[in-house]
């Protein structure tokens, strides 16, 4: 085994991981938040949990904060459409459409880093720097982008459960 093979092992099993705790916290968030009423309490504290892990996995490199945020920051977003926005995706559709989508969500969060630094987008000076406006600027963009991909994957999923069998 080369040390690229090793660090790309080291790379997957931390992706693994952190996809096992974005899965507790998917649905520990999920059951909490769900017996709240109040819709913009619920949208403050997803925010207010954005900005917690934006501050803990903000201190790395750009790939480092992408992989980190499987675990952190991604639950969240896949929480918001169904407990903040529940009409725009055909209502809300219970732990195990939640959990399909953040698997979902998951795997095209687990590709991006690699994306980023097989681009080159990585070795941009502002995102090279990992100052912390360049941290944040790339994990509110990674949030808004993976509330949308979680939007449009819960829409998919709905569309999916109505279908209609031919007699």
């Amino acid at each position: 085994m080369t040390n690229a093979e090793g660090f790309l092992g080291i790379v997957i099993m931390i992706e693994l991981a952190a996809g096992l705790i974005g899965c507790a916290i998917v649905s520990i968030g999920y059951f909490i938040l769900e017996k709240i009423n109040n819709r913009p309490f619920r949208l403050a504290v997803l925010l207010a949990g954005m900005a917690v892990s934006m501050i803990y996995v903000g201190r790395g490199d750009a790939p480092m904060m992408l992989t980190l945020s499987l675990a952190f920051g991604i639950p969240l977003a896949v929480l918001v459409p169904p407990l903040c926005f529940p009409e725009r995706i055909g209502g809300c559709p219970g732990i195990y459409g939640v959990l399909k989508c953040y698997a979902i969500v998951w795997v095209a969060g687990s590709i991006l880093p690699f994306l980023f630094v097989v681009s080159g987008l990585s070795m941009v000076p502002f995102i090279y720097w990992h100052t912390p406006f360049s941290n944040a600027v790339v994990f509110v963009s990674l949030m808004f982008w993976n509330v949308v991909l979680a939007t449009v994957v819960y829409r998919v999923l709905d569309r999916g459960n109505h279908r209609k069998t031919a007699v």
